[in-house]
């Protein structure tokens, strides 16, 4: 038996073993405050009625076409595999809608002050209007692709560089605290 939060539905998984079946019922607050079953779901058809205790579900950022994995684990180690996959459903979340390789929450002017998520061709990225304390301007992306996204906890930037044999440039700004602030190419 396991309990797993996805937090991209807000549901409480609960996992049963063999004990009843494998079934699997996803559990939500009611108005009271209280757990209350929202939805049961029979094991996978294709799985024999095991011990299964242990079980996870993939992060969001690994859904594709309405589809995420799932894993269960065999305390008993059935027919030599202790994991097993499933799939279940999610939602896709564009988090760059207009495709520029800078996340929505971080696609803002620079030096920091409006969103920019619907202009392509900005060029300028930065997490303090969320609280965070990193700015900065791509200069060249020489045919390579970049991803910029907030780190969230620490605060900060996260710079996905695709592969390329030319150097991809970019300017960061860094909030020191107290009113600095240093620049540095990167």
């Amino acid at each position: 038996m396991d309990l797993q939060f996805d937090p991209e539905t807000n549901h409480l998984w609960a996992v049963c073993d063999d004990t009843c079946s494998g079934c699997t019922a996803t559990l939500d607050l009611d108005a009271g405050g209280k757990f209350a079953v929202t939805n049961v779901y029979e094991r996978p058809g294709s799985m024999p009625n095991l011990n299964n205790e242990g079980f996870a579900i993939a992060p969001q950022s690994e859904c594709v076409d309405g589809h995420k994995p799932v894993f269960w684990s065999d305390d008993n180690n059935d027919d030599g595999h202790a994991l097993r996959s499933g799939m279940i459903n999610c939602t896709v979340v564009d988090l760059d809608a207009d495709n520029d390789g800078v996340n929505d929450d971080v696609d803002v002017t620079f030096p920091p002050g409006t969103s920019q998520a619907a202009d392509p061709t900005n060029e300028t990225f930065s997490d303090e209007l969320a609280g965070g304390t990193t700015s900065g301007r791509i200069l060249s992306r020489n045919g390579r692709t970049l991803t910029v996204s907030d780190a969230h906890n620490p605060s900060g930037v996260l710079v996905n560089v695709g592969a390329g044999s030319a150097p991809a440039q970019f300017q960061l700004e860094l909030h020191l605290g107290r009113g600095g602030r240093d620049q540095q190419p990167a």
